[in-house]
């Protein structure tokens, strides 16, 4: 049987590949620092979106309904 952290891993990743694939279909702008792309970072039980402009904020934050 599954245990609560097991089952936060499996939910927490499928949110990372829709936000991905989102963001790929949309068209979003990528979010660059440096040279490193950041579209989302998860730690713990935190979840940080990045976006340009407020539309695609918006546009990400319904990804998560």
């Amino acid at each position: 049987m599954p245990t609560c952290t097991t089952l936060f891993g499996l939910c927490i990743d499928e949110l990372e590949r829709m936000v991905t694939k989102f963001v790929k279909e949309e068209s979003i702008e990528e979010f660059i620092i440096g040279n490193v792309v950041i579209m989302i970072v998860l730690y713990a039980d935190d979840v940080v979106l990045f976006a340009n402009t407020l539309v695609n904020a918006q546009n990400l934050m319904r990804t998560l309904k």
